[in-house]
């Protein structure tokens, strides 16, 4: 992000969130990494907590939705989620949220959220086979023109919402996975059959284009507080714009033979070492 077209913020990290244009019955999407302003805070004599945090947007938006991320991206297929243990792979902001009383765990093996406010239950009883289906929470903020703010997060690898578009597109560098997963319910244990949609061999996310056209054509709001940038997205606009870049022929992928080969290798050495590993045994 280029800082010198950002809006500068002022005053502490908990007056962000009313200096963004927000509305008060606003969905938001928050992925964000505060460890700059934690430090930031220090500095200047403040104590910063995770619930400071998500307290002031909460003020805000207090007659809406606040959505914190808490994927669990790293299970595989017969793996166990649990909603109150399963430890987000989204960072520490996640990882605090999961403490508070007034945020509930969505059920996706993969892709679960924490939701506090308006339409908490609304959210949480959403269900759909596919993670980045049309009933998934992505699908959810899209019918709701939900807004998306990245804090200190690399566009790269926290726009997780540019998969739901590729498979609502079908875009074809990517397939179908299914797998069937355990989730822990206060009933007991019960399986899912989950569908993911995964990355062809040899294809990787390249979304560094995409950011800079987003950006160039108003598309995105940029904002910064002395050196932590934000982002901030409508994801219906950015949705319909997405769909423009598609058709006249932009992209937010590569091929590499490299990423290829090394795919191929990942995925045959367990293979081999039970192999070896039988025939040793005989």
């Amino acid at each position: 992000m280029n800082s010198m077209d950002a809006q500068r913020l002022t005053g502490s990290y908990s007056s962000i969130a009313g200096q963004l244009g927000l509305a008060s019955n606003d969905c938001l999407f928050l992925a964000s990494d505060v460890t700059r302003l934690a430090l930031r805070a220090k500095r200047d004599g403040e104590r910063f907590t995770v619930d400071g945090w998500i307290d002031s947007f909460l003020t805000v938006l207090h007659r809406g939705t606040l959505i914190v991320p808490a994927f669990t991206d790293d299970l595989v297929n017969g793996d166990t989620f649990d909603p109150g243990t399963s430890r987000p792979t989204t960072g520490a902001v996640s990882n605090k949220v999961m403490r508070r009383g007034d945020a509930v765990r969505t059920m996706d093996p993969l892709h679960s959220v924490f939701v506090m406010g308006a339409r908490q239950q609304e959210i949480v009883e959403l269900t759909d086979e596919a993670t980045f289906g049309a009933n998934s929470v992505f699908g959810f903020m899209h019918r709701n023109k939900a807004k998306m703010l990245i804090v200190d997060v690399d566009f790269q690898h926290s726009f997780t919402f540019i998969h739901y578009l590729e498979q609502l597109w079908g875009m074809k560098y990517r397939r179908p996975v299914h797998l069937d997963m355990m989730i822990r319910r206060e009933t007991g244990v019960e399986r899912r059959r989950c569908m993911y949609f995964a990355k062809k061999p040899g294809v990787s996310n390249d979304l560094h284009a995409y950011q800079r056209e987003l950006q160039d054509r108003g598309i995105v709001r940029t904002f910064v507080l002395d050196d932590v940038p934000m982002i901030l997205l409508d994801l219906d606009e950015v949705a319909s714009y997405t769909r423009t870049y598609f058709d006249r022929g932009g992209r937010v992928h590569s091929f590499s033979w490299l990423v290829l080969v090394k795919t191929m290798v990942k995925r045959t050495l367990p293979f081999l070492a039970t192999r070896f590993k039988s025939r040793a045994d005989r």
